[in-house]
């Protein structure tokens, strides 16, 4: 299931008369994965999950973003950024902050995960 939480919005006026609304959304992904039996090479669907060793439950975090105009509506996400909260917050955060629309959210995202990926 997909929780969704808007973080910012924003509003910019392209001049006199016209504006677009943005909203910068986190998702929230719930994940639970069955784990493999360590005495077996295959997994085990759940009819005979009593020989499961674990389950391994968590979330992992996405990005929406919805453009609204007078005569429009944009909207783009990706839902698999991070199993880090607090990583997808702060790309959100530059998202917003450099006006990122949905046209060109994808792109701009790859380029920060990119360049976080050679900071490390």
């Amino acid at each position: 299931m997909i929780k969704s939480e808007v973080l910012y919005n924003k509003e910019i006026w392209l001049d006199d008369t016209r504006s677009i609304k943005l909203k910068y959304i986190l998702l929230e992904n719930s994940i639970e994965i069955l784990e493999r039996d360590k005495n077996e090479k295959n997994f085990y669907d759940l009819s005979q999950a009593s020989r499961l060793e674990e389950k391994v439950a968590g979330s992992y975090y996405g990005i929406e973003i919805e453009q609204e105009s007078a005569n429009r509506f944009d909207i783009d996400r990706i839902e698999g950024i991070s199993y880090s909260k607090d990583e997808a917050i702060d790309i959100i955060y530059t998202l917003f902050e450099y006006d990122v629309t949905p046209i060109s959210m994808v792109e701009i995202i790859d380029d920060i995960v990119t360049q976080k990926s050679l900071e490390w």
